[in-house]
């Protein structure tokens, strides 16, 4: 009798542990298909950016590739964003942050001129497009990617970077 208790005993503790064994390797597998997921949405948002309608650069009805007018990256900015200057985003039209909320979801994007460089004590021109930060979050790994940008009242055109941050909600 007391060996039965005894076998049972040590084959529930043998249950215990490999039950604890692949629940651990289970959370870090899950932990790894967030981190695959939300680069996967990242790619996809910065893909729809540089494809954007609203922000594209054209001459003649011609598209040019991962190229923004600067006049329709003020607006669009103004009008989703409104000129907030802690970077939250909530003032913007609301209809518009309705429209783009599915687009863009819970992330962060902002496009920066990097050259030509400013005149020593002038920041870079700088646009928040979008920033949706959930209240709870993991992670926000960020892509960064080139783009132009083409000043088409001055007929110029610099260099800007794309931020992307999509954050991994907790």
């Amino acid at each position: 009798m007391f060996e039965t208790i005894g076998i049972l005993i040590v084959f529930f503790f043998l249950i215990a542990i490999s039950a604890t064994v692949y629940f651990t390797f289970q959370r870090a597998a899950a932990q790894k298909e967030i981190v695959r997921q939300t680069e996967l949405r990242a790619l996809q948002i910065i893909t729809k950016t540089f494809y954007l309608a609203e922000l594209e650069c054209s001459f003649l009805g011609v598209r040019k590739d991962a190229c923004y007018d600067v006049a329709k990256l003020t607006a669009f900015a103004a009008y989703a964003c409104g000129a907030d200057p802690n970077d939250i985003c909530t003032v913007g039209n609301p209809d518009i942050r309705l429209h783009y909320s599915e687009f863009f979801g819970t992330s962060k994007v902002r496009v920066t001129q990097i050259f030509p460089l400013p005149e020593p004590g002038e920041l870079p021109a700088s646009w928040l497009l979008w920033n949706e930060e959930p209240k709870k979050w993991r992670s926000a790994p960020a892509s960064f990617s080139p783009v132009l940008l083409q000043d088409a009242s001055a007929d110029t055109y610099a260099l800007g970077m794309v931020e992307l941050k999509v954050y991994a909600a907790d």
